[in-house]
């Protein structure tokens, strides 16, 4: 279990921002006392289409359901004193509502970092657990639906319809899956959603991921790039098979604390040819080994601020 470190500060600090956080909404507390709190899960089931697109299936709840009636959702439900953990009570949701078996039917792809928004409208304040898990060759067959959702449908991973989305969806999706340009990064989508017979699951696949996201013109202004960069070593970690998580950090993160001494140079908007410059630096660069220690603290430095806490939903 070694590096687990890292996501469990990541965690433990994002838990303490959104105390701090929902903190601020005290007053308004009181003036609701009904307010309801509730631990859920939601789970997001991925594929590619024929032509290799990433999709997303969203399920559209019915109006027997108490909250966000008729809108498009992830498999969600909350979480029961008898589930052992979060990824227990989404597989344990996933039986119930689409009798899907999450260890048989649907591959394992990542759990996201946890958060807590307060959605006035509902009068509730959730505390979301994401997942992410890709569905095995002919298993969308065995899907039946119970009376939570009335149909389902595949978007592009990067057109959910978001008018029609729950709550709390879009910042769900983007813990889990690289949001805006850097899922259309080939090699990291590739990465991320990749099939259980894929040997890509290697230390150099992941690093590759990483490299050629690096390399790319992901935005204009320096903040922006640098922080789609640190989310591409995020996701490139956090969907790395258990055995290799350790060794992928441990290129990762002196790789990234390398890219920040260049953008550090840069103005508020990037040269011209600036990623350019990225990825030749990156394909020379020789990743000393550091001490496991040494690497945990520079990923919780470099990772601990991506996760913002959301606003209160009105």
């Amino acid at each position: 279990m070694a590096f687990q470190g890292p996501i469990r500060r990541v965690a433990a600090r994002a838990t303490s921002a959104h105390k701090a956080h929902l903190r601020s909404f005290a007053s308004a507390a009181r003036r609701a006392q009904d307010l309801q709190r509730r631990a859920v899960v939601g789970s997001f089931l991925l594929r590619r289409d024929p032509d290799g697109v990433p999709e997303i299936a969203l399920f559209r709840r019915t109006n027997k359901v108490n909250t966000y009636q008729h809108k498009y959702a992830t498999i969600s439900g909350g979480i029961e004193p008898s589930d052992p953990s979060p990824l227990a009570a989404a597989k344990r949701e996933l039986r119930e509502e689409t009798t899907l078996d999450a260890d048989s039917d649907l591959r394992f792809l990542c759990r996201g970092v946890p958060y807590s928004f307060v959605d006035r409208r509902a009068n509730y304040e959730w505390s979301v657990h994401p997942f992410a898990f890709s569905l095995t060759p002919g298993a969308e067959s065995s899907i039946r639906l119970g009376f939570e959702h009335e149909s389902y449908k595949w978007f592009p991973a990067d057109r959910v319809p978001v008018p029609e989305l729950a709550a709390g969806l879009v910042e769900s999706l983007r813990r889990v899956w690289p949001e805006g340009p850097l899922g259309r990064v080939g090699a990291l989508s590739q990465f991320v959603l990749r099939e259980d017979d894929d040997t890509n699951g290697s230390v150099d696949a992941a690093w590759g991921a990483f490299a050629q996201a690096a390399g790319e013109r992901l935005a204009e202004g320096r903040e922006e790039w640098w922080r789609l960069v640190r989310l591409a070593g995020w996701h490139v970690w956090n969907n790395s098979d258990a055995a290799v998580k350790g060794e992928v950090l441990g290129r990762v993160v002196p790789a990234l604390e390398v890219v920040r001494t260049l953008v550090e140079g840069q103005g508020k908007v990037l040269e011209e040819g600036f990623e350019k410059l990225v990825a030749r630096e990156l394909e020379s660069v020789r990743l000393g080994r550091e001490e496991d220690g040494k690497v945990a603290e520079l990923a919780d430095r470099l990772f601990g601020d991506l996760w913002e806490v959301p606003r209160e939903v009105r």
